[in-house]
């Protein structure tokens, strides 16, 4: 089983093709999913557009992020599945469009095989592998959310912009709220990507939370992670373990995009 990777991206951006085709280097199939914006995208995102006008209808904004911003990070859980459910994907791997790939998604496939889907720091959805079984779940459970803002659930949920506003504090409820407290609840059921592995001998691997965190110790230079390229992939120093670490990922989050063109360059050499 192939496993495909899966990009949903509205408008245009100078680093988008140094993303695209990174990804093109290791995965057999790139989707991306688009508007008419997007001069790369494979799949318009008119065609899926089941349940998002009734979720943009229930959508309460307990954010002090932009309304269009949270709305499109929760809306695109719901075009990935229903991309999936049209072209009958069992499992795909889901980057947002600022993510480098440096590993080929249905071999890792194998490591997190036992998941109906995973994370990245129990909360982030930027790298994750989806089963078709998982995002359906995941998106019933955020559909009925937004239904029912007399539940138990929302009150939980939407307490966490309560809160931060009166500690005066910015942010609020968005898709990474819903996708950890989700999490959570299904248990085992839900793989973490950041969790440093170890494969074959002398080969140690994660996949980046974000290039501009040195996370769980990593060796850091001009706010970034130290990033050593070694047969085409990433590297970096784990200085506490006295290890070095492969990278198949990199998330240039933020003001880190600009490291984008740079970084495909030196993967290829040139």
């Amino acid at each position: 089983m192939s496993v495909p990777v899966v990009f949903i991206h509205f408008g245009h951006g100078e680093y988008l093709p140094y993303v695209f085709d990174q990804a093109k280097r290791w995965a057999e199939e790139v989707i991306v999913v688009g508007d008419s914006a997007n001069t790369a995208r494979t799949t318009p995102v008119e065609d899926l557009s089941q349940d998002i006008a009734e979720f943009t209808k229930t959508y309460e904004h307990l954010s002090t992020n932009g309304h269009s911003i949270e709305l499109f990070c929760m809306t695109r859980w719901l075009v990935l599945r229903n991309l999936m459910r049209a072209r009958n994907i069992t499992t795909c791997l889901y980057l947002d469009s600022d993510v480098l790939l440096f590993s080929n998604p249905t071999e890792d496939w194998n490591t997190f095989d036992l998941f109906d889907f995973t994370l990245v720091h129990w909360s982030s959805g930027h790298t994750s592998f989806w089963t078709l079984k998982g995002i359906e779940k995941f998106c019933d459970f955020m559909l009925n959310l937004y239904r029912n803002k007399s539940s138990y659930d929302w009150d939980k949920i939407s307490s966490h912009y309560h809160i931060r506003q009166k500690h005066g504090l910015g942010g609020g409820v968005c898709d990474m709220t819903l996708l950890e407290y989700y999490g959570r609840q299904q248990g085992g059921y839900v793989g973490e990507m950041m969790q440093i592995r170890r494969g074959r001998p002398e080969v140690t691997s994660t996949y980046d939370h974000v290039i501009s965190l040195p996370d769980q110790g990593f060796a850091m230079r001009d706010g970034h992670k130290d990033i050593r390229f070694i047969q085409n992939a990433p590297w970096v120093p784990l200085p506490d373990k006295n290890l070095m670490v492969r990278f198949k990922s990199l998330h240039c989050q933020g003001p880190s995009k600009h490291l984008i063109p740079r970084l495909f360059k030196e993967a290829t050499n040139v």
